[in-house]
């Protein structure tokens, strides 16, 4: 009965008192004791405050967080707007569309694009050079082969529109017709026929109007001979030595001494020890018989 009288005496106290004005009163009056334990040790089952400063700032309409924000995972429902660089690590998937219009985007696409195409050239000229590598192999039809519309071989003729080639080496020619001016050993001839064997350089062409010109086109010595034996020999100041030389029939030679060997009429030997009184030269008046010729 105690125990009744007492529960209806406090549920009559507990009606005639205003609840929320009492405890709105007790926490303003300990306001500052409950901010104080809330900042300094505040936790919840899904909340860990372990900073010393502020982090994290919720407004009405945006919540801005002051430094770096880690999460597994992030899901953005409207517009999102980065203000400094953006790095992903992993992959990267858009499923929607890309603006074009700004030079960024340009830039990228041409970057893109300089690197395609760069990568496609390399991969098919290696593919044509592995092809043709083995096309070859099997044996190429240059009867079927055109350049510039015309066959690039007619009954083993070659096309008149190939102009140049690097040859290295040919066979037997028949006809050579040159236009211009032909090197041996050179690419920049001196005259129509420039030949250039180790220093020396011999040319043949023309020197001057109905004049032509064979011989060294550098102070060099030029000699001619036969059986790889000089019978005239020029040297490089322009004096002749002619080693045996005979005018229409007849021969003109030196000795030391009057020539007993058989002549045609009308050689002359020079005496190369000529002294005064002696003659000096012989005239042969026909087979062996030769007359002094005297000052």
């Amino acid at each position: 009965m105690v125990t009744q009288k007492m529960s209806e005496k406090l549920f009559r106290s507990l009606r005639d008192i205003d609840l929320t004005q009492k405890l709105e009163s007790i926490i303003l009056e300990n306001k500052e004791i409950l901010i104080k334990d809330l900042r300094n040790d505040f936790s919840s089952t899904g909340i860990v405050d372990n900073a010393s400063i502020t982090q994290l700032t919720v407004m009405d309409n945006v919540v801005v967080v002051e430094e770096e924000l880690a999460c597994n995972n992030a899901t953005i429902v409207k517009d999102t707007s980065i203000g400094g660089d953006l790095t992903v690590s992993g992959d990267l998937a858009i499923k929607g569309r890309i603006n074009t219009d700004s030079p960024n985007w340009n830039e990228l696409a041409d970057r893109i694009g300089r690197q395609t195409y760069s990568q496609i050239k390399d991969d098919f000229s290696h593919d044509l050079v592995t092809d043709l590598l083995e096309e070859t192999k099997r044996g190429i039809d240059f009867n079927n082969v055109e350049i510039n519309g015309q066959p690039l071989l007619t009954n083993g003729e070659l096309a008149s529109s190939v102009k140049t080639s690097s040859l290295t080496r040919v066979g037997k020619i028949n006809n050579l017709r040159v236009k211009g001016r032909l090197g041996i050993n050179t690419d920049n001839p001196d005259t129509a026929l420039t030949i250039w064997d180790e220093e020396i350089n011999l040319g043949i062409g023309k020197q001057k109007d109905n004049a032509a010109y064979i011989g060294t086109n550098k102070k060099q010595a030029l000699n001619i001979g036969v059986n790889q034996q000089n019978t005239i020999e020029i040297n490089s100041d322009g004096d002749l030595w002619v080693k045996n030389l005979q005018i229409d029939r007849n021969r003109i030679g030196h000795s030391t001494q009057a020539p007993g060997h058989d002549g045609a009429k009308g050689d002359v030997i020079f005496n190369v020890n000529y002294k005064k009184g002696a003659p000096f030269a012989w005239i042969c008046l026909g087979a062996y018989r030769w007359a002094e010729l005297t000052a």
